[in-house]
C-alpha cells in the first residue's frame, strides 16, 4: 500500500513464523511472503531509493527465546 505522501507500508503475517505454529515448522517460505517483501523492497528502491523498513522485536522479553523459527528469523533479517 502506498499513502499519499509516497510511504510504502507493507504488513507481513508473523503468525506463520512463530515457533508456537507446529505446521509451518521446517517449511522454506509459508505463503512465499518473504519473495513478495523481496519484490516490493526492489520496486520500492527503483522507484524512490528511500525508505523505513521496521519489524517488530523477534526475542520474547519474558524468556529471552526468539519467537520465531530460526530459519524464518534469519531469512527476514537478510531481507530486512
Amino acid at each position: 500500500m502506498k499513502t499519499a505522501h509516497g510511504i510504502c507500508i507493507v504488513a507481513l503475517n508473523t503468525n506463520l513464523y512463530y515457533k508456537s505454529d507446529k505446521v509451518t515448522e521446517g517449511l522454506t517460505e509459508p505463503a512465499h511472503q518473504f519473495l513478495r517483501l523481496k519484490g516490493i523492497f526492489s520496486v520500492f528502491k527503483k522507484a524512490s531509493g528511500k525508505g523505513i523498513r521496521h519489524v517488530l522485536p523477534v526475542i520474547a522479553e519474558k524468556v529471552r527465546q526468539p519467537w520465531m523459527h530460526m530459519n524464518f528469523h534469519n531469512e527476514l533479517n537478510n531481507i530486512i
